[in-house]
This record gives structure tokens, C-alpha cells and sequence, in this order.
């Protein structure tokens, strides 16, 4: 009896050390230390090991990200791939993996390593070819992403990277080669604060390039709408896209581009005789550059009120000629083209009165018969209280032939050789008139010869 009572007390006393040794079976290999418990993102957390060789940095955020698998903790929002594997070290061997060797601890911001030194920023350059642009793309690869700017408005930071690939400046460019302040992560603070600040400003970028853009642009109507502060003035990328960057030929006949800030505009060319061919497929049809620039680029748009745009008033109808010379050469013989000539360049009729400035039409001709009321209409803005009758003297840009206007045509043939008739007669008139005078002068003077003879003798 004695015996179990003393071997009872001795299991009792022995108790405490079989729970003891059986927690520490229970604790996991993996388990936070004594001194670093502290939940994951808290000062004095220890970072967990990384259970897997890593051979490409990069890579983590792709499986680790917010878009990925396994999300990082609330405590790792705003770090990006360089920050990963400044807490969490590779391993150089799985062995190392597997212990969890740890070499840093992160600050209570999450941005300095245990000795207390910042993080080397990375630089990504075109040097490092697809590589370092696949490291952007980890973030702005993800369909959707934006950043929140001071005006409250979403910037899309998204890159589409196919498009990117097949862009002018695909396989030539890296993202730094023009993001050059984007050194490493977290990004320098966005200067502009709106989202078209963000594009006007981007222009740029593109001028470190293309120097003779640039200077035809700042020379336009939108570079001295930007130059004057307008940010909603257009941008190269308004036009080529920031990243699908695509040739000025390419883009010519995109009028949705133009679109963008001229809708009316855009709607009205449509439905136009230039429109329509342009739309068909017609590389002939003018387009907004042909009308509204002398340099046959569209960096140097200019717009009307300007004396030297090839849309103002006294260049309309050279505009114009250079496709339809024929009309020129009649408008120029035309009361209205005299006019032009003259100076009077604010009532003198051009093209545009006519025709319309955005959605041209045919006033008449073998395609379009001729509309009285539409010219009437058009003749009314200058000649108050034009009308019908009024709009049937007018003969547009053919000449007067026995088919067309032949009252006109038979009149100017009838005058023509009336005036010729007179001129001719006028002349005659004259020259008879002047060999009387020569040779009455010639007998007054052989008279007069005769008459001194006779006197002498």
C-alpha cells in the first residue's frame, strides 16, 4: 500500500515535465522564437523563411501579389518585388530554405533591415532589356490598377503588354528609357495632381526624342494652348497613345483620335463628300491635316484665326486648290475671287460659304443635280434677300458653254468680238488719222521749199 502511494506522488511530481516535454513535441519547427511573437506587420516580427529557392526575384509578386494565390497581409500593402526579398532572403541552398536562416528584420515601417539601413532602390533601365520591363509589369501589367491622385481622380497605371511589344518603340525602349524619375520602389510622389496635368506634362518625354515634333507642336494651336497653361489642350499621347505607340501614317485616318475633343466636328466631316471617301478607304480624301496645317503633319494643326493657317479666310480657296485646280483657277476669275484678291478678305465669298468647312458638299454637277434652294441659302449670307431666282444666275466654277448658261456664253461671244470689232476699228481710225497728219506735214513742207526757190530766183 505504502509502495503505490509513493510511486503515485512521484508521477504526480513528474506531471509537470511530461506536459512540458509534450508542448515543445507540439510546437511547430517553423514557429515564431520566444523573443519575436508579435503578429506579422508589428514591431519585433520576425519575418517567416522562405520555403522555396528563388531564382528570380521578380517572379514574387506573381504568385505572392495582390492578384495572385497566396495575397500579402494587409501590414505589406504599397511594397512592391523590391521589397520582398529585402526581409525575406533567398536561400542559396533549399537546405537554408528549409532552416529558415533570417538575416534581417523589418522596421516598424517596414523599409530599413536590422542594422537600420534603407533599401537599395533598383534600378530598372533599358539595359536590362525584357527583364526590367517585366519587372514593371508585375504591377502595371494587371488589368484595372490605378492610383488615386490629389484631385481625387483615378489614374490607370495598366500597361497592356502586347500592345506595348508591338508598338513603334517595342523592342527599342525600355519603361525607364522615358519614365526616368521611376529609379526603384515605391515610386516618387506624382507631381501632377489631375489626370490631364499627367498627360500634358508627359509630352515631354517624347520631346527628349523628337526634338523637330516638338518644335512644330509648340508652334500649334494645342502647344500654345498647353504653353498657356490649358491642360486640356491635346498631347502627343492623346493622339499616339501613351504605350501603343503607333506612327503618324498609321493614325491619319483614325478620326475618332480627333474626335476625342471635336465631336460635332468629327461628325459633321463624316457625312461630308471627304468623309465618305475617307471612310471607304480612299487614301486621297483630305483629311482634318490636309485643311488645317501647311506642313502635312499634324503637329503643326492651326487653327483658323490665325492669317497664316491654311484654313483662314484668304488661303481657304489655295487650300482647297491644291486638290481641285480647275476650281481655283475659276473661283480666281470669278466677282468673288476678285474680291478676294482685292483685300476684301471678311465678305468675300471662299469655298467654305459655299461648300461648308466640316461637311463638304457638292453644290451641283453630273453627281449632284442642281439645288436652287441650297444655293439661294448660301448666297442669302452675304446678298440679303437672295433668293431662288436670285441663286439661278449663279454658274459655280464651270464655264459658260452652249449646254450651260448658253444666254451667257452666246452674250460673251457676241461682246467679245464686238469689243474685238471696236478695238480694231479704233485702231485703224488712228493710224489713218496719223498718215493724213504725215502726209499733209510732207506737202506743207515741199510747198514751202518750192516758194524760197522762186524768191531767190
Amino acid at each position: 500500500m505504502i509502495d503505490r502511494m509513493k510511486r503515485g506522488v512521484l508521477w504526480l511530481a513528474l506531471l509537470p515535465v511530461f506536459l512540458a516535454i509534450a508542448g515543445l513535441l507540439w510546437t511547430p519547427a517553423t514557429s515564431w522564437s520566444a523573443e519575436n511573437n508579435a503578429p506579422a506587420g508589428q514591431p519585433g516580427a520576425a519575418p517567416p523563411p522562405i520555403k522555396h529557392p528563388v531564382a528570380d526575384p521578380a517572379g514574387c509578386l506573381q504568385c505572392h501579389g495582390p492578384a495572385g494565390p497566396k495575397p500579402l497581409p494587409a501590414s505589406h500593402n504599397g511594397r512592391g518585388v523590391e521589397t520582398c526579398t529585402m526581409c525575406h532572403k533567398p536561400a542559396t541552398d533549399a537546405g537554408q530554405a528549409a532552416s529558415g536562416a533570417l538575416e534581417a528584420t523589418p522596421s516598424q515601417e517596414g523599409e530599413k533591415t536590422a542594422e537600420g539601413s534603407a533599401p537599395k532602390e533598383s534600378s530598372q533601365t533599358s539595359t536590362g532589356g525584357e527583364n526590367a520591363s517585366s519587372n514593371c509589369l508585375t504591377c502595371h501589367g494587371q488589368v484595372g490598377a490605378t492610383v488615386k491622385l490629389e484631385s481625387g481622380e483615378e489614374l490607370s497605371i495598366y500597361v497592356d503588354a502586347s500592345a506595348l511589344s508591338q508598338s513603334v518603340h517595342g523592342g527599342t525602349l525600355g519603361c525607364t528609357d522615358c519614365h526616368k524619375d521611376k529609379t526603384g520602389y515605391p515610386h516618387n510622389k506624382l507631381e501632377a495632381t489631375t489626370v490631364r496635368a499627367y498627360a500634358s506634362a508627359g509630352s515631354a518625354i517624347c520631346s527628349s526624342c523628337h526634338q523637330s515634333e516638338r518644335e512644330a507642336y509648340s508652334q500649334s494651336v494645342h502647344g500654345q494652348m498647353s504653353a498657356a497653361g490649358r491642360t486640356d489642350a491635346a498631347s502627343c499621347a492623346d493622339c499616339h497613345t501613351a504605350h501603343a505607340v503607333k506612327k503618324g501614317v498609321e493614325i491619319s485616318y483614325e478620326f475618332s483620335i480627333c474626335a476625342k475633343c471635336h465631336q460635332n466636328v468629327t461628325d459633321s466631316y463624316k457625312s461630308s463628300v471627304h468623309g465618305t471617301l475617307a471612310l471607304s478607304g480612299n487614301k486621297d480624301a483630305a483629311t482634318c491635316v490636309d485643311c488645317h496645317t501647311t506642313t502635312g503633319t499634324a503637329h503643326g494643326l492651326q487653327s483658323g484665326s490665325d492669317p497664316d493657317a491654311a484654313s483662314a479666310p484668304e488661303n481657304v480657296a489655295q487650300t482647297c486648290g491644291a486638290c481641285h485646280p480647275k476650281a481655283l483657277e475659276t473661283y480666281s476669275t470669278s466677282f468673288h475671287g476678285k474680291a478676294m484678291r482685292l483685300g476684301v478678305t471678311h465678305s468675300a465669298a471662299t469655298c467654305v460659304d459655299c461648300h461648308g468647312a466640316y461637311g463638304v458638299q457638292r453644290v451641283h454637277g453630273p453627281e449632284a443635280p442642281l439645288d436652287d434652294a441650297k444655293v439661294a441659302s448660301a448666297c442669302a449670307k452675304c446678298h440679303e434677300g437672295a433668293d431662288e431666282n436670285f441663286a439661278k444666275g449663279w454658274m459655280g466654277h464651270e464655264e459658260a458653254s452652249p449646254n450651260w448658261f448658253p444666254a451667257v456664253f452666246f452674250t460673251e461671244r457676241f461682246l467679245f468680238f464686238l469689243t474685238t470689232a471696236v478695238v480694231a476699228f479704233g485702231v485703224v481710225h488712228v493710224e489713218l488719222d496719223l498718215l493724213r497728219w504725215f502726209t499733209t506735214g510732207r506737202k506743207k513742207k515741199n510747198n514751202k521749199g518750192v516758194k524760197d526757190d522762186n524768191k531767190d530766183s
